[in-house]
Formats: C-alpha cells, structure tokens, sequence
C-alpha cells in the first residue's frame, strides 16, 4: 500500500533494550548492509513509558487491527509505525540494541 501506515508490533523481551533499530527493504535480505535503516525506536518510544508518564499511568498504546475494530497492544509488547512509499512488498527486521549491521546469518524478515 503506497503511503499507506502499517502498524507493526513484536513482543519485547527482558530486559527491555534501549534501542530497537528497523531495517527495511523491498526483496528479502539476509544482510542489513543493503537494506534501509528506516527507525531507530528509544525505550520510551516503542513502548507506552512516555505516554505513561505525560498522560496517564495506565494507558497503552490501541492501533486499528485488520476488521475494522481497535487492539491494544500488551506489556510486552513494542509498536513502530511504518509508511511505505512505493508499492510492493516490503519486508522489516526489527533488532535491539545500538546502530549494529547484520551479516549473512539466519534472521527471520517479516512482510508486509
């Protein structure tokens, strides 16, 4: 979907990392070198902690689900909001920590 938003949530694991780096392209890779650094997700950011703290202690973060209808997202659970510009499929890898490269291993991608 061109220009569309796509909401992405994976489960976190603890510890919690600072940082979690996403890492797109539109064919599978095997390898970050070719592929596009698309966010880089602080604690606060991919996790409701900010809302938490500015708005409410008990809020969580709720995203459109595929039926029309509303999921909110768990504890243990981070969210990225992408938005493609071109058409096609377009595969993510999300990895913790600080600005890494990986190389040719097994990663597991996820389509969009």
């Amino acid at each position: 979907m061109p220009n569309g938003q796509v909401w992405i949530v994976w489960e976190a694991s603890n510890p919690l990392p600072e940082t979690y780096a996403v890492y797109s392209k539109p064919s599978a890779f095997t390898s970050t070198d070719n592929a596009t650094l698309v966010g880089r997700l602080f604690k606060e950011e991919y996790g409701p902690a900010a809302l938490r703290e500015q708005v409410d202690s008990t809020a969580t973060y709720r995203i459109p689900n595929n039926n029309g209808g509303i999921y909110q997202l768990a504890d243990n659970e981070a969210l990225f909001v992408a938005t493609p510009h071109q058409a096609g499929s377009l595969f993510l890898l999300w990895l913790p920590g600080a600005i890494i490269r990986l190389h040719p291993a097994s990663i597991l991608l996820h389509r969009l």
